[in-house]
């Protein structure tokens, strides 16, 4: 005798690839969420500085700054640091794009720095330091600032 085919089973063989997929895409989605993709490829090293606001160097609106009080390196190569009247957002200026600490932004003195390689353009005048132009998908990686005794920039991570 011959089987007739039934109609009832195409609905169970798609929910079977409607699972299926729905599984796939929740792999999918965890393997990408392992890597935040906005968050800069940028080396974790220890930054604990002090900048003294009292220098006249650091007492404008943005500034870079390679080393700190003591003559310790501050970040990867340096950090771009600008002062919005109330708060100070300071920056690795490694360029996250080029990943190297060769390649440095450069403050551009508007509230802007930017990489002389990939010529992305960074709005350091904000919080986020989001990208205004080039290639780089990421921001430039942020540091945490406090003003100590009126004097002195703490810069740390």
């Amino acid at each position: 005798m011959e089987r007739q085919k039934n109609n009832s089973d195409r609905p169970s063989q798609y929910r079977r690839w409607q699972w299926a997929l729905i599984l796939l895409l929740a792999l999918v989605n965890t393997t990408t969420a392992c890597y935040p993709h906005d968050e800069a490829p940028i080396p974790e090293v220890y930054v604990d500085s002090y900048l003294d606001l009292l220098d006249p160097y650091y007492n404008a609106t943005s500034f870079e700054a390679t080393y700190d009080y003591e003559g310790n390196l501050i970040g990867n190569g340096g950090i771009v640091v600008y002062y919005d009247g109330y708060e100070y957002y300071a920056f690795d200026r490694m360029c996250p794009y080029e990943n190297s600490t060769s390649c440095l932004v450069y403050n551009m003195g508007d509230g802007t720095a930017i990489c002389p390689d990939c010529h992305s353009v960074y709005l350091i005048a904000s919080p986020s330091c989001s990208v205004i132009s080039g290639p780089s998908p990421w921001s430039l990686k942020r540091y945490n600032t406090r003003v100590v005794k009126d004097d002195f920039l703490h810069i740390y991570n």
